[in-house]
């Protein structure tokens, strides 16, 4: 699709032309993965077949593929991700208090790129494609809303990195990075289906195109020369994450590797299936010495054939017990093949582990997945941050005061499994009877901060100093006169008597008042 996609494009200048033709052209794995996103993105969208029969013989598609990967991505991002800002683990010191406005300004700037969403489009783009391309760039014009970081993730067909090498280390390192946007002349963009636009659309194609570099990038927009700009970030703003990772390959693996192949050949059964129902439901008569002219057609009809004909209806034979075992036989491989269970839909009560391991396969997947993504969403936190020292002066200096590394910060995944709260609050209770762990420690095994922590025991002990006040006066307010008379005498100390005054303090008062003045 990449090579009609040059060559139905009337590029505008012959420089951006140039440039997205050695784009495709430098490395021979562009044209390879650009084919395999087609074919997936086609799978996912339910375009499984290449040719369309007539109005009386549908093809049946059953779109396994878009089902497996919203269940993959629901299950691993559903639940949004939180960031930490761990210490130091060198240094015995505690920089919670220190750090808090960093976790508070990225929890802000995720709140405006609406974080819930974007996690569920990075991991569609991830499991169809097998790889995810995001950009960080700062947002200014959003309405009356402060600006922002903008974090985007980008469609990998429009993704061109080059590589420090084939193979080895330098085959995972990204040199530079060019996004090739196919536009309307006004700012529209558009799909894979260039084919079909019109004629007149066509002439309004062009090609926005950022080279990405270290130091600088280079802006290509419709001109024969591009726009040279300054890269202040000393890196390139777009982190590439693999979405299954492959040895020695810079490139991810797509969840769709195995199931086209297998979807594929289940909805041809399907579709045969479907012809056998459609024939025995109207299956062919057939005629032996009659005349059909004479015999009619239709419901409380009666023919009068002569003795030596024959009508009957052809009849399959056969049963479909085997095309059924052979389909359910592939509907089976295609659940071992994804690790999503059968009966994922099922709702019984069980226990914890008897969840766990039915959700076992899935687990395993999402714990490999983890170790890309996690990495891959700090280091657009760090950008993050970085964007933000440059363009927030308030927030760059106060980072600036930071030791060591400034933008330290680490994503947290939450369980996706079901949790009974009531069993998770029992085994708090009993982890804290015996001493095994502390307040503070199982708050931060729920996934809180530092600072909802501080918060969370600042609140409690309030709340006990209040009920303490509280019982003292209602006990004051029923207590009898005896009681307060016992309590006084109890709480007394020197003068017996509170109503007067104390005789040793007076006494000691007169006597130096009555002490004699020695005069000369």
């Amino acid at each position: 699709m990449a090579r009609s996609l040059i060559s139905l494009t009337p590029w505008k200048n012959r420089a951006a032309g140039d440039l997205f033709t050695l784009a495709l052209n430098a490395e021979v794995e562009h044209t390879q993965r650009l084919t395999e996103y087609r074919k997936y993105w086609r799978f996912y969208k339910g375009k499984h077949w290449d040719w369309e029969r007539g109005d009386d013989d549908p093809v049946v598609t059953i779109n396994h593929c878009r089902n497996f990967v919203d269940e993959h991505g629901q299950f691993t991002f559903g639940k949004g991700f939180k960031v930490k800002i761990p210490d130091d683990p060198a240094t015995p010191a505690k920089e919670d208090e220190d750090r808090e406005f960093v976790r508070l300004a990225l929890e802000e700037n995720w709140r405006r790129n609406n974080q819930r969403l974007f996690c569920i489009e990075m991991g569609q783009m991830g499991s169809v494609t097998g790889d995810v391309f995001l950009r960080t760039s700062w947002e200014e014009s959003d309405g009356d809303k402060e600006p922002y970081v903008r974090v985007d993730v980008l469609p990998s067909r429009f993704v061109f990195p080059s590589l420090g090498g084939p193979f080895g280390v330098d085959g995972k390192k990204m040199e530079s990075c060019m996004v090739v946007f196919p536009r309307f002349d006004s700012g529209e963009e558009i799909m894979y289906g260039i084919k079909s636009l019109t004629r007149s659309q066509r002439k309004r194609v062009k090609v926005y195109i950022e080279h990405w570099f270290k130091d600088r990038v280079l802006i290509y927009d419709g001109t024969e020369q591009a726009e040279i700009r300054p890269n202040p970030l000393g890196e390139i703003p777009i982190i590439h994450i693999p979405n299954y990772p492959t040895a020695g390959e810079f490139y991810g693996r797509s969840d769709l590797v195995d199931l086209t192949t297998m979807n594929q050949e289940f909805n041809e059964k399907c579709t045969d299936i479907s012809d056998t129902i459609n024939y025995q439901g109207s299956p062919v008569t057939v005629v032996k010495g009659a005349r059909l002219k004479d015999l009619e057609r239709g419901a409380n009809r009666i023919w009068g054939i002569p003795p030596e004909a024959e009508v009957k209806n052809l009849e399959l034979g056969t049963s479909l017990s085997a095309s059924m075992d052979y389909l359910r036989m592939v509907k089976t491989s295609m659940h071992e093949m994804s690790g999503i269970p059968e009966d994922l839909k099922t709702t019984t009560a069980t226990s914890g582990v008897a969840l766990a391991m039915k959700y076992y396969p899935m687990l395993g997947r999402r714990n490999v997945k983890l170790l890309t993504y996690g990495p891959g969403l700090e280091d657009v936190n760090r950008l993050v941050l970085k964007i933000l020292s440059l363009k927030d002066n308030e927030f760059g200096s106060k980072t600036s005061k930071l030791k060591g590394d400034k933008y330290r910060n680490e994503v947290v995944f939450p369980n996706p499994l079901p949790r009974d709260e009531a069993v998770e609050l029992d085994k708090s209770g009993k982890r804290l009877e015996l001493g095994l762990s502390t307040v503070r420690r199982e708050l931060e095994r729920e996934g809180l901060s530092q600072a909802e922590i501080e918060k969370i025991l600042t609140d409690k002990q309030e709340e006990k100093l209040e009920q303490a006040d509280i019982e003292f006066k209602v006990g004051q307010k029923f207590m009898t006169p005896e009681d307060l008379y016992k309590e006084r005498q109890t709480n007394r100390s020197g003068n017996p008597d509170p109503d007067r005054s104390n005789p040793d303090i007076r006494g000691e008062n007169r006597s130096s008042s009555a002490t004699p003045q020695i005069s000369n």
